[in-house]
Formats: C-alpha cells, sequence, structure tokens
C-alpha cells in the first residue's frame, strides 16, 4: 500500500517596498501586499467503478436490444453518456494505467498484465491525496494489487482482489466504505472494480438462465455448437483445466454468450444497493461519479472467443457514463473519446490544475457544446502486436509483430486493416488495399504519437504464488 502525505498549503505574504507609500510612512514600516488567493477547487467526492470486461454495446441505454440494465439506464438518464468511448489498449493492468495516469501505454510503459508501473508516473488518486482527499480502493482482480501493478500510488486504504469475491460482495464492501466516509470533513476518492462479466462468466441463479430459452439443454448430445467452435479458442484457453471445468458438459455455444450476457444484468442488479446508499446519503449532490469498463469482450466475432483478442469494436468499444452535480442530464455524445479522457476531466470539474503532460481531454467543454473534439483515438494491443486509430468514420490498425495466439486471426507483421466503421460497423470489409492513399495518411497520423517520457524502473510485478493457478482460470497464464 502506498501514502502520500499532504503537505498544507499556506496563503502566503509578500513583504514589499512601494515608492509612492514610503513616502507618506517610516521607513521600518513594512508593506504588506496581499497575493490573490488561489482558486479554491471544488471538494467533491469521486467514485469510479470499472468493470472488467463489459462490452461498450451491452448497456440497454447505449443500444442493445434485449439485455436488461435497468440501474446502469437510470443512471444514464442523469448523466452525460459517451456511445464512442474506447479503451486504449485491452488489457486490465494497462488499461487502468491510462485511465488514471491519462497516458498512453507508450508513455507509462505498460502493455501487458505483469508490468508494473513506474513511481514516477502519476496517478488520479496521487493528485487527490496530495489535495486532501481520502483516497480508497476494491479491487477483484490480483493483476491490480499494489505488489503488483502499482497503479494504486496515492492510494490509503486498498481491499486487495483475489478474484473470489462476486458483485453483491463487492458492492456490500463499498456501502461499508460509504457509511465511513461519507459523514467525514474529508471529501474521498474510491475505485471500484468488479469482475464478473471476465471468464468464466458469473450469472448465478436466475440470471444464468435470463438470455437462454427457457426449456432447452445446454448440454444436449445432439447439440455440438461448442465442441466445433473449440478450436478457435485462444491457445491459452485450450488444455487449460479451469476452462474445461468451466465448460464441462456444455454443448450449445449459445448458452456460453448468455452467462455473459446474464453477468451483465446480476452485475446491474448489484450496483442499485450502492445507488441507494448514495442517495440516502444525499452523495449524489457532491460525487463525481464515473461508470467504465477496462476493455470489452468478443463473443465470436471474427472467430473470436471469449477473449479480449484483436482491436475491433466488441473488444475495444466500451461503455462510459459521467455523472457530476449540475450535468446535463440524458445527454448521449457520439464522439470518440478514451480512457485518458477521464482524468484530464475529473480535475476539470474540481478546479484541480490538469498538468500539460497528459494524453487525454477535459470532456467538458465537449459536453457543454463549446468545443468539438479532436476525435481521434489511440489503440494498442496487448503486448503492442498492434496498434490503431480510431476516427470518426474509420479504424485503421497495423501489425507490428507476429503473433498466434487466436487460430482464426493471426497477428501478422506488416499486416494493416481499414474499416469504414460508418459503412460497415461489422468491421468485414478491408479496405486497405481499396484506400492506399489513406493508409498512408493514418501511418503518418501514427508517427506523430511517440512516448512523452521514458519512465524508469518498469519491472515485473511480484504475483503470489498461490494466486498463479487461479489466474490461469481466466486465460492469463498458462
Amino acid at each position: 500500500m502506498l501514502f502520500v502525505f499532504l503537505l498544507g498549503c499556506q496563503q502566503s505574504e509578500l513583504v514589499v517596498g512601494d515608492s509612492e507609500r514610503q513616502a507618506e510612512v517610516s521607513l521600518s514600516e513594512p508593506i504588506v501586499v496581499q497575493r490573490p488567493a488561489p482558486p479554491q477547487f471544488k471538494q467533491w467526492n469521486v467514485i469510479i467503478v470499472t468493470a472488467d470486461t463489459l462490452r461498450g454495446d451491452m448497456l440497454s441505454s447505449f443500444g442493445h436490444p434485449h439485455l436488461q440494465t435497468p440501474n446502469l439506464d437510470n443512471l444514464a438518464k442523469r448523466s452525460v453518456r459517451f456511445s464512442r468511448a474506447y479503451t486504449n489498449i485491452t488489457t486490465t493492468v494497462p488499461a487502468h494505467a491510462s485511465l488514471f495516469s491519462s497516458l498512453y501505454p507508450m508513455d507509462h510503459g505498460a502493455d501487458s498484465n505483469r508490468s508494473f508501473v513506474s513511481d514516477e508516473v502519476q496517478m488520479l488518486p496521487e493528485i487527490l491525496h496530495s489535495a486532501g482527499w481520502f483516497t480508497g480502493a476494491i479491487l477483484n482482480m490480483p493483476w491490480l494489487n499494489p505488489t503488483v501493478s502499482n497503479i494504486t500510488q496515492g492510494v490509503e486504504f486498498v481491499n486487495p482482489g483475489n478474484l473470489e469475491r462476486s458483485a453483491d460482495q463487492t458492492t456490500a464492501l463499498a456501502n461499508d466504505f460509504l457509511e465511513e466516509h461519507s459523514n467525514t470533513q474529508k471529501p474521498f476518492f474510491l475505485w471500484v472494480h468488479y469482475i464478473d462479466n471476465h471468464t468464466p462468466y458469473k450469472a448465478p441463479d436466475e440470471f444464468s438462465r435470463m438470455y437462454y430459452p427457457s426449456g432447452k439443454d445446454p448440454k444436449a448430445v445432439n447439440v455440438k455448437s461448442l465442441q466445433r467452435t473449440w478450436s478457435a479458442f485462444p491457445k491459452t484457453h485450450q488444455n487449460n483445466v479451469h476452462v474445461d471445468k468451466w465448460l464441462s458438459g456444455i454443448t450449445d455455444i449459445e448458452y456460453v454468450i448468455s452467462q455473459y450476457e446474464g453477468s451483465v444484468s446480476w452485475l446491474d442488479q448489484q450496483l442499485k444497493p450502492l445507488f441507494q446508499t448514495m442517495s440516502q446519503k444525499n452523495l449524489w449532490d457532491n460525487t463525481i461519479f464515473v461508470f467504465t469498463s477496462d476493455h470489452g469482450e468478443s463473443l465470436g466475432e471474427h472467430n473470436l472467443w471469449f477473449c479480449h483478442g484483436g482491436l475491433f469494436e466488441p473488444t475495444v468499444r466500451i461503455p462510459l457514463i459521467l455523472y457530476y452535480p449540475g450535468v446535463p442530464e440524458n445527454l448521449a455524445i457520439s464522439d470518440p473519446v478514451d480512457l485518458v479522457d477521464v482524468k484530464p476531466t475529473i480535475l476539470s470539474l474540481l478546479q484541480l490544475p490538469i498538468g500539460q503532460e497528459l494524453r487525454g481531454d477535459d470532456l467538458i467543454a465537449l459536453i457543454n457544446g463549446t468545443q468539438i473534439s479532436n476525435s481521434e483515438v489511440l489503440l494498442q494491443h496487448t503486448g503492442n502486436s498492434l496498434r490503431g486509430l480510431v476516427t470518426r468514420h474509420y479504424k485503421f490498425i497495423t501489425h507490428l509483430k507476429n503473433q498466434d495466439e487466436y487460430p482464426f486471426y493471426p497477428i501478422e507483421k506488416g499486416k494493416i486493416e481499414l474499416y469504414d466503421l460508418s459503412s460497415d460497423p461489422d468491421e468485414l470489409n478491408n479496405l486497405a488495399q481499396d484506400l492506399p492513399e489513406l493508409v498512408k495518411q493514418f501511418h503518418l497520423r501514427l508517427e506523430h504519437y511517440q512516448p512523452r517520457r521514458n519512465f524508469q524502473h518498469r519491472q515485473e510485478g511480484f504475483v503470489d504464488p498461490k494466486v498463479q493457478d487461479r489466474l490461469r482460470a481466466l486465460g492469463y497464464m498458462e
């Protein structure tokens, strides 16, 4: 656990001589000239909820035709939602590092779940803690723990992740935090991380059959859709005893997809007590609330199954809902935005300095309609094997390394992909050969993105051997 200690900022006085006044007063009398007081920041609380592996199209307020997410929909009605929000990288640790630092992976150096972020990278909780906020985090992935990722710099209270906590338990811990800190003098920052949408999908009780036809047998011997799909699974999922146990006896691939969908509605239900506690304690009056994800999930698109491989929309599009006191209600923004925009937006709302090194944009001007976004998002794949750009109309993907993790989507150095998202939202028609001049322009755009700082002392984080076996259940270790 890392701590940042606050040095009190005292209003200073300046003692100077004034030639005109010196004619009227004794030379020994000091003249006190008051410096203007610095702008006062808003002492609003900040709550950031990240739902691991939640696709951006899986909430009904974001256009899903049948998934039931009433609590997040109600939040969206009171907030601004960004219908084209993107992660900057398709992996948990580096995505959260970008969220809290407003730096790209090329800047902060994390490109996998074994990355340990440098102490020199300044995270949002560090800034808030230095300004007087009490900071806390409730985690559900060992990769995110302080000794592994170092993302929690500036967080005073960390409830570490162990992969075994379900959404109802996570919410209970979050409510305990609110009970303790909502009536204190200090504002608070709380990061709550949920894991239920990650493999193996957790859809308990009635949610496990919520989106699967009643009476249909997911283990019917005459159905072989799962077995026919098995060869397309990522290599870390094949010959994996944990995946075998998760899918034991299942024959219908649609049942597995329904478990993911059920996990989304399950998470939505478990957020309701958190929202109720905020209402009971009048926290909506003085709290910034962000709901988002670290990356999405492929459910068969491009023959990618139950993983976050590639840079296609199901993997890189995420939900982003922003609430703050006075926010324009039920506002939908379709400009492309990304995780690095969250930190500068929060700092802007709190009237704290944003800084010069941040990659993200302050979204408040976009929300208020006084500024058009730059409408360009930088994407990166785990291990920096792919890099891409998203604009209002196009997605450009360049393959930087060879990688054979996905049997039907080989990553091949030198390959180029270009999709017109406005006319081809499913990314089925690669236009790279047809539009060479546009490809050249995108290459030039990518060359503009260079690391702003070379943070030193990066290393591989420590993972307790006791949890390594459980991480294999997520396909993170062989």
